[in-house]
């Protein structure tokens, strides 16, 4: 399973390039959490009606693909098989659902800051359109399901597709990937 649902606001939305005479259209939506913090969650698209400024509900799936220059290595985007235009007021949904294996995971550790328990790692996951590799990250007891778990171990993982800048070298980059809320084995 590899299925993500967001609403936000569209905020970029530019030609990217061709595919077998398809204009594909690269965007940015913008997806408010409880927080107030806002995700920026880029998506591929053949439409040509998406208006900048706009709020739609997206349906599709998590994409990963290796940069072969540069840092992150790795883009994840969203390929909606679904986009229909919604009043503004309903923006905020953020659902991922993802089966696959474990084929990576660091050290569980604490953060220097709050000393809260994390866990970061990657899911094997197999879709219709081929497979991928999203980066996840898991807290507190949620991280600790995660150690628990072997390598190639199956899983199914809820979660929210988040954005965050990350600091490299004096550059920033923004990273994505998915917060576990829920791991369960299968």
């Amino acid at each position: 399973m590899n299925e993500a649902k967001f609403t936000g606001t569209v905020v970029s939305y530019d030609y990217s390039h061709s595919i077998k005479g398809v204009k594909m259209y690269e965007g940015i939506i913008e997806v408010p959490r409880k927080s107030g913090y806002i995700d920026t969650i880029p998506f591929h698209s053949w439409k040509t009606d998406i208006k900048v400024g706009e709020s739609y509900y997206i349906e599709g799936e998590v994409k990963t693909v290796r940069v072969a220059d540069g840092y992150p290595k790795k883009k994840t985007y969203i390929k909606p098989r679904k986009i229909t235009a919604i009043p503004e007021d309903t923006a905020g949904l953020n659902i991922v659902t993802l089966t696959g294996k474990i084929v990576g995971k660091n050290v569980i550790r604490q953060t220097p800051a709050t000393k809260k328990t994390v866990i970061d790692f990657q899911l094997q996951v197999d879709s219709n359109t081929g497979v991928v590799f999203p980066s996840l990250i898991a807290w507190e007891f949620t991280a600790k399901q995660v150690e628990a778990f072997e390598e190639n171990s199956e899983v199914r993982v809820s979660g929210l597709l988040q954005s965050r800048d990350y600091n490299k070298d004096g550059e920033v980059y923004k990273i994505h990937e998915i917060s576990c809320c829920e791991i369960n084995k299968i």
